[in-house]
């Protein structure tokens, strides 16, 4: 009687990791809607800065904590242009997360 090869090999903590990835996505208040980077149009003004530090690092937090950031990014609904919350624009397009919540 041998070990089948096909059967996943795991311990109860791998386990406990795999439910703690299921979290359900957070809602952040004050969200809109949801939106994907690719339809928010940034302004010049917000690209030529970069936020500080200590902004970035919050929202990252965030991300890391929740999955999402913490508080919606602020667009204008007829023209999904970013209008404020570029900190939190920035850091997750640097992550590479596809949606974000917005508001209006």
């Amino acid at each position: 009687m041998g070990i089948n090869s096909e059967l996943p090999l795991y311990t109860p903590q791998e386990e406990g990791k795999k439910e703690k990835e299921k979290k359900p996505l957070l809602v952040p208040k004050g969200t809109k809607d949801w939106m994907s980077l690719e339809e928010i149009k940034v302004p010049e003004t917000f690209l030529q800065f970069i936020p500080i530090i200590a902004k970035q690092k919050a929202v990252e937090e965030s991300i890391e904590k929740n999955g999402i950031v913490d508080k919606p990014i602020i667009i204008n609904p007829d023209t999904h242009k970013l209008l404020d919350s570029y900190s939190r624009y920035y850091v997750v397009k640097q992550k590479k997360l596809d949606c974000v919540p917005v508001h209006y």
